[in-house]
């Protein structure tokens, strides 16, 4: 595994990175990205700076041409849970960027990635100049064709929260092999400018250290403690607010939305939000509010 130091070094040359990208013209991006049409399935591990295995699941990717643009679909399967992203990647002033949203026809992206190709290696960014969280990160991403046959092959590091709302550094590594092209058909795509006018609503948030007050369930159901602290301890690094369709991210692997189970807690579900509060429900009725620490001053 490559060292940890190396990584952190990467995220504070984002800048000087950004500044000498080279930009790519369209063959090359049609040439480039062509490699990615299909099938590709296998696994991500994530380590902590200690190098300690935080998590391993399974992941699959799909790509196909959508006009000008490649889509993708990205699933992630954690055994007894999947989450599923899309990806649009396209060329905006002759720089190749990736959106990644949680449906297919979403208009404001969760985040998006600024990326260059140096070395036969695609290296992503994060680009908070669309969606502004906080958060850095430094993907890169390699097709190799050996004796061993074709995949794609993943290593980087990203910023995140732990459960006292400190900011540290995951290390990911990823290995996913070619299972082939079903020829897709051609979606109708958007254009650049549909994204790049985007104005989505992600703030950062820090997950409260101590248990709130207790307070009273709406249907006089008690709660249970040990589900209040282990929604005090969710590592929330974002929140959509947007009422009907509001979402929390969660260590920017799960995605949970209005009256979805939580991961590892299928009897406990995400039913509201207030301008102060994230609340839940479990499946005996108890309500749990949690303080969103990204509305105090």
């Amino acid at each position: 595994m490559r060292s940890l130091l190396v990584y952190v070094v990467s995220i504070f040359g984002i800048s000087s990175f950004i500044a000498n990208a080279q930009q790519m013209t369209d063959e090359e991006f049609s040439s480039i990205f062509g490699l990615y049409v299909g099938l590709w399935e296998g696994e991500y591990k994530i380590f902590s700076e200690q190098d300690e295995l935080l998590n391993d699941f399974k992941v699959s990717r799909e790509y196909w041409w959508a006009g000008d643009e490649l889509r993708g679909k990205v699933v992630y399967d954690f055994g007894d849970n999947q989450k599923t992203f899309h990806n649009r990647i396209l060329l905006v002033d002759s720089v190749p960027f990736t959106y990644v949203a949680d449906s297919p026809g979403a208009a404001d992206p969760l985040y998006a990635l600024r990326g260059e190709y140096v070395n036969e290696t695609l290296v992503w960014l994060r680009d908070l100049s669309l969606v502004n969280d906080g958060f850095q990160a430094r993907i890169n991403e390699q097709i190799v064709n050996d004796e061993f046959g074709v995949y794609l092959q993943f290593w980087g590091d990203q910023q995140a929260i732990d459960a006292e709302g400190n900011k540290l550094v995951v290390a990911i590594e990823g290995f996913l092999a070619y299972r082939g092209d079903d020829d897709r058909q051609n979606e109708e795509p958007a254009t650049s400018q549909e994204i790049v006018d985007a104005d989505p609503v992600i703030q950062e948030m820090a997950p409260p250290a101590n248990d709130p007050e207790p307070v009273s369930t709406q249907r006089g159901v008690p709660r249970d403690d040990n589900t209040m602290r282990m929604l005090n301890s969710l590592n929330i690094v974002g929140i959509r607010d947007d009422g009907e369709n509001s979402k929390i991210l969660v260590d920017y692997y799960l995605l949970y939305g209005l009256g979805e189970a939580l991961n590892n807690a299928p009897d406990v579900r995400f039913a509201a939000i207030t301008a102060s509060e994230l609340i839940f429900e479990d499946n005996r009725g108890a309500e749990y509010r949690i303080i969103r620490k990204d509305q105090q001053g």
